[in-house]
This record gives C-alpha cells, structure tokens and sequence, in this order.
C-alpha cells in the first residue's frame, strides 16, 4: 500500500494553541520541519536520534535545536523522551494516534476478509422455511344460559305464542331483569299481558325480547303488567250504575272468550238496557251468541 502523499494539518490547531503561541520563532519552524519528518517515518508520529543527528536532519545549529528541546518540554506541545544512551524520541501525539486508529482498521478489514475467503468452500445451509403464519380465529363468546330466565321465556311461548321469537336478545333481557324482579312476577306480568294478547292475531303479539325490552324513556314495557302496577280495565255501563267486572275468560264460567264477554256488552248497551244488573245481562246475552 502506497503512502499518502500528504497528512492532515489543523489550521485551527496550530494557530490557537496557547501552548505553542509561546514558542519563540525558530522553535515554530524546528517544530513543522520535524512533523514533516515523523509524516514519513517506519513509525508516523515519531522520530529519533542523537541530539546531533537530529539538529543536522532539521537543519538547524545546536543553540536553536537545545532551544526546541527546552521549550518543547516546559510547554508540551510535544512528548520528548532520552534514553540512557542519549537517544531522543520526539512524538507527535495527533499523528501517533491517528496512526495508530488507522492500523487497528486495516486489521479488522484484513480478518473479515480471510473469514470469508475461508467459508467460500463451505456450502451454506439453506434457511429453513419460514412456518406460515397461522390465522387467528375468533372465539365466540360463550353465553351462560339463565335458568330462570329460559324458564320465562319458555312460559312466555306456551302462553303468548307470538310470531316474532328473539331467543338470545330475550334471554339476555330476562337475565338482567331477574336482578331487579324475582321470577314469579315476571311470570305474573306474562299472565297479565295474555288477557290483550290474545285478543290479537299472533304477528301482533309482542316479541319476548321486546316484551323485556325497553319502552320510551327507559320504561319498561312488562312493568306495566306486574302484579304491583296492572290494573284491569274496568268498563261503565251506560247508566252509570256499576262497573263490570274485570273481562277476563276465567271470572265467569259461561264465557269461552274475553272477545265474546266484550260482544255481550256491546249488545246490552244497543238495547238500553238501564234497569238490568250488567253482570246478569252479560251472562243472559253470551249463550245466544253464535259459534264461530
């Protein structure tokens, strides 16, 4: 490898060191001569020899170089070191260190290289494949089932029978309200709505979840039917004189069906009938009504 043909000079360095501002001339001048030396010596950064040979290298008298020499170790912008026999070692440390970085560099260089040239006859092991990545499926949530509440929903079905069933969204709204109620009331609220459900055709009978859903402002529809809050219907006759009792197919015995009772009071009040006991009028009136 050839050598540069030039070596870094800091400027900025030279100028403002304080330690080598106080240098008189001559030893400025002995001082760049001698960096030019150690540039191109075995060893960069450092040059020795006898104080003659030295001053005869540089080119300077024996006054001047003693001069270098006093200067050079009071202010230390140089290493200088005397061996017994009166060999002078003058070093640069910049130019020792920076060498020195550079020669570990091209070490490490040379041993990667080797390291490689050793393992071209080496037959690499092929990667082994890489496992596909497994898709993640997704885990249902597993519901637990109330039994009270599958309980309800199965006496709402016996009972009600409508045409719309949400399973799970109704089980699920019994669950939460078996917190609040216990089960037999909510029994007793399906009791109750059977007396308007069954009045009607089965597609307008309530969904259960709707049932034990939520009605307007967080009213509950089936609250309206518990035994705490349902009150039967309570109809008038036209004199005024008494109400009927409550039009449900088990409080007399003669009706088949709250929807033929309701006939029954229809017919007495066309009739007029003022003078007449309702409850007797109603049951007077239902066995002549014809079969359907």
């Amino acid at each position: 490898m050839t050598k540069a043909p030039a070596f870094q000079f800091y400027i900025k360095d030279w100028l403002s060191d304080p330690q080598l501002k106080m240098a008189s001339f001559s030893t400025k001048g002995i001082w760049i001569d001698v960096l030019c030396y150690m540039w191109g010596a075995s060893d960069k950064g450092i040059l020795k020899g006898t104080k003659e040979q030295l001053s005869r290298l540089i080119g300077s008298n024996g006054i001047e170089f003693d001069r270098f020499l006093d200067e050079a170790k009071i202010l230390s912008f140089c290493d200088i070191s005397v061996t017994d026999n009166e060999i002078i070692t003058l070093c640069n440390r910049r130019m020792y260190r920076d060498e020195k970085d550079r020669k570990n560099n091209r070490l490490r260089q040379q041993r990667f290289r080797d390291k490689q040239s050793s393992n071209e006859g080496i037959t690499p092991l092929s990667p082994s494949p890489s496992p596909s990545p497994k898709k993640k499926t997704k885990q249902k949530k597993k519901i637990l089932v109330n039994p009270e509440a599958e309980n309800i929903y199965s006496h709402y079905l016996e009972k009600i029978d409508p045409l719309q069933k949400s399973k799970s969204r109704s089980v699920k709204n019994i669950s939460g309200y078996l917190n609040e109620y216990p089960e037999q009331e909510l029994i007793s609220a399906i009791d109750n709505y059977l007396t308007v459900a069954e009045t009607r055709e089965p597609q307008h009978r309530k969904d259960p979840a709707n049932f034990f859903g939520i009605k307007g402002d967080n009213e509950r529809f089936f609250e309206d039917y518990l035994p705490c809050n349902y009150k039967p219907v309570k109809q008038i006759n036209r004199t005024g004189k008494g109400n009927l009792p409550q039009l449900q197919p088990t409080t007399w015995a003669q009706a088949e069906s709250l929807e033929r009772r309701m006939m029954a009071q229809a017919i007495l009040d066309l009739e007029d009938a003022d003078n007449q006991d309702s409850r007797s009028g109603v049951d007077k009136i239902i066995p002549a009504l014809p079969e359907r």
